[in-house]
């Protein structure tokens, strides 16, 4: 069968891994199919119909039976896609996907082995129930198999990674070469303080425990010898591809845990001068400072290590419980005091300015954003998130603040593309009209100014 997995990036500027998609690629033309990974990236003076038309038309000549959106792609990607092949269309991310008319299929993350099972269905030779993490649409509602992704470790070891099934077709290219290894997908703390979910939240469908706005699963930690194969295997392939890889990032929040043991994997290979992306729990900084620092002496004189998507995600107490945290502002000061003293102490500990924040939601208050204001001097928030106040929260039908705007009416019934063109969220409004008012006078205004100034400024005008 011919499959094709697209990749669609607006920005080329951007972390989104092709780990997996490589996998996938390599599984099925290993089974017998014929795959590619079709990739169309934007650069900063982009046509959006451009580039939309440009994969569209790839894809019509390459007339595959089954296209893979991969990694939450936007629906208007899904519609000249349908319209181009007539394929039939699997979407990575939320089941939200399946309001699009062009979407026949989602798969909440994205599983190599779960393709495969998905091409065998059509093929006749399984039935959808059997194919891990998949939703369809059953009449007017969805049916889910309930099935979990299959165990990273499991996919490693049956998916040779094969980058030369890639077509880039830019016109953007990366400004640097950036490639992820995975040694766990899943969040870790996801099973902790399940929160009490909204009256009407479908319990068996919504992810429960951890943060009420993530989509992800459960962490599934391996055996420290199992991961140290795997991740070498995934190292191997990388450094086979791309022998100038600059940034090596890998997606773990166990990983500060590991950082030796990661540091000694580095080391044994041709990797001098790349720097290592790691990313966990705020908290866990000062808890595993001791693997962190020693990583970072064994490293020093060759790689430097980078702090990468820690979430933040807000600075009001009261935004931190709602979104389920287990964090307080004052854990998040006393974790940003650990990474001032770690950065200043290790010359080769630095920070990706791409930790998670979200400002806005339905339900910030005039006073959260003050308190926002006030506090992210304290800890520097700008060196840590770059344009926070921009931020704002998207909503899914697996979460439950998703649930809790339904309840609260806030729910707009819209089915959007993301202002940055990579995913369908479901609309929503702001409880309080003056938060409002906020949001839309600091979307407009110019991004020469500061945004945290122009923020200050405006609810310094707003009683």
């Amino acid at each position: 069968m011919r499959v094709a997995i697209a990749r669609y990036i607006r920005t080329p500027d951007n972390y989104f891994f092709d780990l997996f998609d490589a996998a996938a690629a390599g599984l099925l033309n290993e089974e017998g199919h014929f795959a590619v990974v079709a990739e169309r990236t934007g650069s900063p003076d982009f046509e959006e119909e451009d580039l939309l038309e440009g994969m569209a038309a790839f894809l019509e000549d390459f007339a595959p039976r089954l296209v893979q959106l991969t990694y939450l792609p936007s629906q208007e990607l899904a519609r000249r896609i349908k319209e181009a092949t007539g394929a039939v269309i699997m979407a990575v991310g939320s089941r939200l996907l399946l309001q699009c008319p062009w979407v026949d299929y989602v798969l909440s993350e994205p599983d190599p082995i779960a393709l495969l099972e998905l091409v065998e269905v059509l093929e006749g030779r399984r039935e959808p129930h059997e194919v891990a993490a998949l939703w369809w649409r059953d009449g007017d509602g969805v049916r889910t198999s309930g099935k979990p992704l299959h165990p990273m470790f499991e996919v490693f070891s049956r998916c040779a990674i094969d980058y030369e099934s890639f077509f880039r077709m830019g016109p953007g290219r990366p400004p640097e070469v950036r490639k992820h290894i995975a040694a766990d997908w899943g969040c870790i703390y996801r099973n902790a303080r399940g929160p009490a979910l909204p009256p009407g939240c479908p319990a068996d469908q919504v992810r429960k425990g951890g943060c009420t706005f993530c989509l992800r699963p459960a962490s599934d930690a391996l055996d420290p010898e199992l991961r140290q194969e795997m991740l070498s295997v995934q190292v191997d392939a990388v450094l086979s591809a791309f022998p100038a890889l600059q940034k090596l990032i890998l997606i773990d929040e166990h990983a500060l845990s590991y950082a030796s043991d990661l540091a000694r994997l580095v080391l044994t290979r041709p990797l001098d001068g790349v720097d290592l992306l790691v990313s966990g729990r705020l908290d866990h900084v000062a808890r595993y400072r001791g693997p962190l620092e020693t990583a970072l002496a064994m490293l020093e004189g060759r790689n430097t290590v980078r702090l990468y998507q820690f979430g933040i995600e807000n600075l009001a107490d009261s935004v931190l419980e709602r979104y389920n945290k287990g964090l307080t502002f004052e854990d998040i000061r006393r974790a940003c005091g650990t990474i001032r003293e770690l950065t200043s102490a290790h010359s080769n500990l630095r920070i990706e300015p791409s930790f998670g924040f979200i400002l806005f939601d339905p339900w910030t208050t005039l006073d959260e954003l003050r308190q926002n204001v006030r506090r992210a001097g304290i800890i520097d928030l700008p060196g840590l998130r770059g344009d926070a106040p921009r931020t704002s929260l998207r909503l899914f039908p697996e979460t439950p603040l998703y649930w809790k705007a339904v309840h609260d009416g806030l729910l707009t019934g819209a089915v959007d593309d993301n202002d940055f063109g990579y995913s369908v969220e479901s609309g929503w409004k702001f409880q309080h009209a003056d938060t409002a008012e906020v949001f839309r006078r600091l979307a407009a205004t110019p991004r020469s100014i500061d945004s945290w100034d122009a923020l200050g400024r405006i609810l310094a005008d707003t009683m």
